[in-house]
């Protein structure tokens, strides 16, 4: 709040001396009006970053890093590159006397030039600008920043393990090869080179979970093993036992038959192989670890977010409610698209709210049941008062959602039904769930259940005929 306050004195600083100077012009030389002009303006500049800086947070559920972060890039590629292009600009000078080139022509490549280097220069000045903002937790960030650069993605451990396959085609003179690797008992194909055809009828014709069992009680595991036209290899964990898969080239012999210099650098490419399909395993532990935690992160950073107001919904709900959830949003709109049954009712965020717990409560039924008449009461909300009309302003909304949700019709059907074209539909769509999103969040804080209302099955029939015949 200091910051905060200091930022409002900008307009003063601003205005407040040149409202003095100006019955006094002759007194104040030209230049240095124009000084103190510039010293003025830059500190009102400054003052606005600070005031921007300052409520940048409120209402933010992101780290306070993160929000530094993006509004200093943001303020060096955006408003400093746009000032220095306006400056180079007016600064060129007229150049026809002295390079022979049009004024426009010089123009172009020096705002061009001063783009592109601007870039390069907020480019390599990165590191230490993070460093600046991560001051107290440089070591953790440089870990996340490491391992944003050196993730294995399934992309990469693709294109690995084919250049790694045609490295071992081309030492055996052979044309085809594949990695199949173990993933919930199976062996699933992750990549191959030469014929695909030929890799799936042997993968169609054999069990390689069998395969692998054999071959790998074998005493080298390293050594190839005949198997119906190829040359089977097991991959396995080089810290444990673990098998992680089956690589296999097309045999050129009915035995392996290599050289000590072949096997030397075969063994060498399947331990490469073997290498990255564990560091892709241990990858997928720590995605899965961390999709277990997100839920208790995002609920922190709730916590951490929510600030105490005279008059909000206590710390409790704020914390654990999912209407401030950043896709709280989106969550209605996937139990309004399976209103009658689906998973997304069953399996909805949604079926977290208190108004929900409360109306399970005191109807009873099942929570889809609860749930349904919630938003079937947010619904009847956003009903205008008196005689229902189709192409009115003010019922748009609600027919739209009575039409498209609750009576299940098609998009054409409930286009031509409020004369209106598919595109505007979806437009004025997304506005009506934005209202059902903000008349739940108004219920939750509320916290008074709906009263019941059969699912609004009986509103439905009550008025199919007159649906039927609008006009």
């Amino acid at each position: 709040m200091t910051y905060l306050g200091l930022s409002f004195v900008a307009p003063a600083l601003g205005v407040f001396p040149y409202l003095l100077l100006t019955s006094m012009p002759a007194s104040l030389p030209l230049s240095a009006f124009l000084t103190l002009l510039l010293v003025g303006n830059v500190g009102v500049l400054l003052m606005i970053v600070l005031m921007a800086y300052s409520v940048a947070y409120f209402g933010a559920l992101t780290p306070d890093r993160v929000i530094k972060h993006s509004l200093i890039h943001y303020l060096l590629r955006g408003p400093l590159v746009g000032a220095v292009v306006i400056f180079t600009m007016l600064a060129v000078p007229k150049v026809q006397q002295i390079l022979g080139l049009p004024r426009d022509t010089v123009l172009i490549f020096a705002v061009v030039g001063v783009v592109v280097l601007l870039q390069l220069a907020i480019n390599l000045s990165k590191p230490f600008i993070d460093r600046i903002i991560y001051r107290q937790d440089r070591e953790e960030i440089a870990w996340i920043q490491t391992l944003d650069r050196r993730l294995l993605t399934t992309g990469d451990l693709q294109s690995f393990l084919e250049n790694t396959l045609a490295a071992l085609c081309d030492l055996l003179q052979v044309r085809t090869g594949f990695v199949a690797v173990l993933a919930g008992g199976q062996h699933r194909l992750e990549a191959h080179c030469g014929e695909r055809v030929q890799v799936d009828g042997f993968l169609e014709s054999r069990d390689l979970t069998s395969v692998a069992m054999s071959i790998g009680n074998r005493e080298e595991g390293n050594d190839f093993a005949p198997g119906n036209g190829f040359w089977l290899v097991p991959l396995h964990s080089q810290s444990s036992d673990m098998r992680l898969g089956v690589m296999g080239v097309e045999a050129r012999g009915p035995e392996p038959d290599l050289t000590s210099s072949e096997q030397e650098v075969a063994s060498h490419l399947i331990r490469r192989a073997q290498e990255a399909l564990e560091d892709r395993y241990l990858q997928e532990s720590v995605f899965d670890t961390l999709r277990r935690i997100l839920p208790d992160i995002e609920r922190l950073q709730r916590w951490r977010g929510a600030t105490r107001y005279a008059g909000a919904p206590p710390m409790q709900i704020i914390a654990d409610s999912p209407v401030y959830a950043p896709e709280f949003q989106q969550w209605v709109k996937d139990a309004l698209s399976h209103y009658w049954g689906g998973p997304k009712l069953t399996e909805s965020p949604l079926l977290g709210l208190r108004i929900v717990r409360s109306t399970l409560q005191d109807q009873g039924g099942p929570p889809t049941h609860a749930l349904r008449n919630v938003l079937h009461e947010a619904i009847e909300r956003l009903r205008p008062e008196g005689e229902r009309r189709m192409m009115t302003t003010d019922w748009i909304l609600y027919n739209i959602l009575e039409f498209k949700f609750i009576r299940g019709l098609r998009v054409r059907e409930v286009a031509n039904r409020l004369a209106m074209s598919e595109s505007d539909l979806y437009r004025k769509q997304r506005v009506a769930i934005t209202e059902i999103a903000r008349v739940l969040t108004d219920l939750e804080q509320d916290g008074n259940p709906p009263p019941p209302n059969g699912d609004g099955r009986s509103e439905v029939v009550a008025q199919e005929n007159h649906l039927d015949n609008p006009l």
